[in-house]
């Protein structure tokens, strides 16, 4: 269904930033960059000394925190509300616009930008396209941007796309996976393999507002609820098998848990025989491996593959994934 009540402005055409609805970046030499709150994107190389607290980084009155908007500025819906428009960093003028929707006409869908946060490595920014999707893309600086897939599920279950509009984004540095809470209850988890996003609906109503514990995600609900949703229910450790032969090229082992391995498998991994093993023996096993070492592990039908990344995992192998199951329909290719 097409949007509407969102102004889609080619561009800011003041070019005057602000005022301010996430700002993040900076580290590693890289820019900072802002999603303002008419929806569009704005990058610059370094901020003004007077936005500086010790150490270069922002001062907090003018950050989010983990680029979700702080809970008195939204109205319902998790939307910024207009009278409380966040800060606006000083020395403006040396905001840039991102030309987002000019430089990608005729190749994406023109967007309405609503979250943005970066990981360790990148930025990732989500809008609402004019067709009523929700689409999100990632750059290295901000100049350059790929667009994300957003359709998950098995050859079992089958395969949806994500409906909702995205609210926020949290990143775990642990797992290194974002998670993106939208509007109509969804949580859609984007993993290392791009072709394996998890979509799970968490709540009946929308998701306004979110942040990462140890052990689990804490979102607010519009009601005011708050819901915790267990790290281990929305962490994808499934990849898939084109996935696994591009880590494993870099090294790694595959495990098979199963019973008689199924030689025609092998071809689509890596064409080495994978080690065998039995779950009795996992943590002893484990416990001769490097912790960054890519693992992957692969069973029958996936729920062993499923419990020995899961466990893998929690003794601090940060690299270890299941493959799902040799049985057809059980693995994604």
């Amino acid at each position: 269904m097409p949007v509407s009540g969102y102004v889609f402005a080619e561009e800011n055409k003041n070019n005057c930033p602000g005022p301010w609805h996430t700002v993040c970046g900076g580290q590693n030499r890289r820019p900072w960059m802002a999603l303002a709150d008419d929806g569009t994107l704005w990058v610059r190389p370094k901020l003004a000394p007077e936005t500086l607290r010790a150490g270069g980084m922002p001062a907090p009155e003018n950050l989010r925190t983990g680029g979700v908007p702080a809970p008195e500025t939204l109205r319902a819906g998790g939307v910024p509300a207009p009278e409380s428009p966040g800060a606006c960093l000083a020395g403006s003028e040396s905001w840039q616009p991102v030309h987002f929707n000019e430089n990608y006409a005729g190749y994406y869908e023109p967007c309405y930008f609503t979250a943005l946060a970066c990981t360790s490595k990148d930025f990732v920014v989500a809008g609402l396209g004019k067709d009523g999707l929700p689409y999100v893309f990632r750059s290295l600086y901000g100049g350059v941007w790929d667009q994300i897939n957003l359709t998950g599920g098995n050859p079992v279950s089958g395969w949806v796309r994500a409906s909702g509009r995205i609210q926020g984004i949290l990143y775990d540095h642990v797992t290194d996976q974002l998670f993106l809470y939208c509007d109509n209850g969804q949580l859609v988890t984007l993993p290392d393999c791009p072709k394996c996003v998890r979509i799970r609906q968490v709540a009946d109503q929308a998701i306004v507002s979110g942040a990462v514990s140890q052990d689990h995600l804490a979102l607010k609900l519009m009601d005011g609820t708050e819901l915790k949703v267990g790290m281990g229910d929305v962490m994808q450790l499934r990849i898939s098998y084109s996935y696994a032969k591009k880590c494993l090229s870099a090294g790694g082992v595959v495990v098979w848990l199963g019973q008689d391995m199924p030689e025609p498998e092998l071809d689509k991994l890596t064409g080495a025989l994978p080690e065998r093993l039995n779950m009795e023996n996992l943590r002893n096993w484990l416990g001769l491996q490097p912790k960054d070492m890519f693992i992957a592990f692969w069973c029958d039908f996936g729920t062993q593959a499923d419990e020995a990344a899961a466990c893998a995992r929690r003794m601090g192998y940060t690299k270890a994934f299941s493959l799902g199951g040799a049985r057809p329909a059980l693995h994604v290719v």
